[in-house]
């Protein structure tokens, strides 16, 4: 997180801080102690209870949406289906077959 810088490197056309956005100085202190607050009850409750893959879903973006995953092997095009148990990405090819991935460079695409 970017807090009080103003300039970047060039490359960095889209980034910005805290300042930039605000015009003010702002105290880095006080926002770790805002994020450590209301971080850890999310983490204590993590801890205790895990993380259920059914409450991800409410918060996956491009569900129903044409992707593609880009692996070390292959380029593979199809529609994001679901998160399965063991957090496997499911995704419905073309052809109709559901295939599982685990890793990849996912892609939105515009069909």
């Amino acid at each position: 997180m970017n807090v009080n810088i103003q300039e970047f490197s060039h490359g960095l056309d889209n980034a910005t801080s805290l300042k930039i956005e605000s015009g003010e100085n702002h105290d880095i202190d006080a926002i770790l102690d805002q994020i450590i607050r209301r971080f850890n009850p999310l983490y204590e409750e993590l801890q205790k209870e895990g993380l259920k893959v059914k409450e991800v879903l409410n918060y996956l973006a491009g569900l129903g949406e044409a992707v593609e995953i880009h692996t070390a092997r292959e380029v593979i095009r199809g529609m994001v289906h679901d998160i399965d148990d063991d957090w496997g990405l499911l995704l419905r090819d073309p052809s109709g077959l559901m295939r599982k991935f685990y890793y990849g460079d996912v892609r939105r695409l515009v069909w």
